[in-house]
């Protein structure tokens, strides 16, 4: 019969893949050929028609999919967070509050403190922290959002770490991609 499979192992990302195929053909192990492992320090994520880059020591931790809201939370080394957010209609939202309103209100949500915005040509610039019940374990946080015009979305992303990097945040934002 054509059941077969592969174990595939790419020791630079750590990442093990399993293949397993069921088949009345036999089965091709040249198919494995078409294969890719995006492993160049980030790892791609599509859901709902959100795009992203993700960096390969963060791992999807919760996620929240809503009409109108999709959420993306993940966990990385040493305390890192990682938050992505796709909230839609701009047009709609924009008329109740301003951009850096809703980067406040979603994050703060997620138990992260924003503690100042400023608002530009390409959008919000934020700082905050996660919220602890202990000051001294506060996790700082870099954000930034914008509203994608083209498909009428508001785009956020927010780094929590204990010393976040703001080039991470500026790559993620810039992989970060809605239709």
């Amino acid at each position: 019969n054509g059941n077969g499979g592969a174990l595939l192992y790419h020791a630079p990302s750590k990442r093990l893949i399993v293949v397993h195929a069921h088949s009345n053909d036999p089965f091709d192990l040249h198919a494995l050929s078409s294969l890719q492992n995006h492993y160049e320090g980030k790892a791609p994520w599509h859901v709902y028609g959100l795009s992203a880059q993700v960096p390969t020591r963060f791992t999807l931790e919760d996620f929240s999919l809503q009409p109108g809201r999709l959420r993306l939370v993940y966990s990385g080394t040493q305390k890192e967070r990682l938050f992505l957010y796709r909230l839609g209609p701009a047009s709609v939202l924009l008329e109740q509050k301003e951009l850096d309103q809703w980067v406040t209100s979603e994050l703060a949500n997620d138990k992260v403190k924003v503690t100042g915005t400023m608002l530009n040509e390409e959008g919000c610039l934020g700082r905050g922290h996660l919220q602890s019940g202990l000051p001294f374990l506060r996790t700082q946080a870099l954000l930034k959002g914008w509203r994608d015009l083209e498909h009428n979305k508001l785009l956020m992303v927010c780094l929590a770490a204990p010393s976040p990097d703001l080039q991470d945040v500026e790559a993620i934002c810039r992989d970060l991609t809605t239709r």
